[in-house]
């Protein structure tokens, strides 16, 4: 681990402990009675760039107590989610100026404002249910699996 991650690490960290959130490897995983929450940072193989994602995974159809964010039945990158996500690339953008208290403050922002409340939101089937039903444009994926299990297992 650079520097660089470390110290964004180590900010990442200071906002979702408190939250109850826990860490394995580079994952940061929020578990409540019905679903698993993850937020990982995954480093550009291309560059300086870094991507925060999020998922959600049903513990009713889960094959594992903490999922790497491919095997999550809901995924989203948090640029997908915050209202600039030009700004917010951007400040994830580390080739020029490294991880800069500014573009720090941006990600850690983003992540406590947006970040933080979708995996709460999501963090319940009813929760996931509400977020479905409201109609309008929900920018994450959900898995056919959930979706069929979400039909079956009305309430």
């Amino acid at each position: 681990m650079t520097a660089e991650q470390r110290q964004l690490d180590l900010a990442i960290g200071a906002v979702l402990k408190p939250r109850g959130f826990t860490k394995r490897k580079s994952s940061w995983y929020y578990v409540t009675d019905d679903c698993v929450g993850l937020l990982n940072v995954q480093k550009s193989n291309f560059g300086s760039r870094i991507y925060v994602n999020l998922g959600v995974s049903v513990k009713a159809i889960m094959s594992t107590d903490f999922p790497q964010e491919h095997q999550c039945n809901i995924v989203s990158r948090l640029s997908e989610l915050v209202a600039d996500r030009q700004a917010f690339e951007e400040a994830c953008n580390f080739e020029d100026t490294g991880v800069s208290p500014d573009k720090l403050k941006h990600i850690i922002a983003a992540i406590e404002t947006v970040g933080v409340p979708f995996l709460e939101q999501l963090g319940t089937v009813d929760g996931i249910r509400k977020r479905l039903a409201k109609g309008e444009p929900y920018h994450f994926l959900i898995t056919v699996q959930l979706s069929r299990w979400l039909e079956r297992s009305s309430p």
